[in-house]
């Protein structure tokens, strides 16, 4: 199968998918940083330590001992407000 050179992209003015990517990327960028919404404070209150794991995010949270502070994705704060020994601070 041969390739037409690009020809038919010039006749019909379509420009190349890696343009398209590349505008779409760009135009998205900005925005997506813009709309994240800001890290909670949590502090552990207990006598050890704990990992736990965000319900939403996934995202693994570690306070290594009493007074140990963590940001807390908001999507994640209100599982991690359910365990006894942690605290919202912000």
């Amino acid at each position: 199968m041969s390739c037409c050179g690009g020809k038919r992209a010039q006749l019909y003015g379509a420009r190349p998918n890696n343009a398209v990517m590349i505008d779409h990327a760009r135009a998205l960028a900005p925005t997506q940083a813009r709309t994240g919404p800001s890290p909670m404070i949590f502090e552990y209150v207990g006598a050890s330590g704990i990992t736990t794991v965000g319900a939403v995010t996934r995202k693994l949270y570690r306070f290594d001992g009493r007074g140990a502070r963590s940001a807390v994705d908001p999507r994640d704060a209100p599982a991690l407000a359910r365990l006894p020994d942690l605290r919202c601070i912000t």
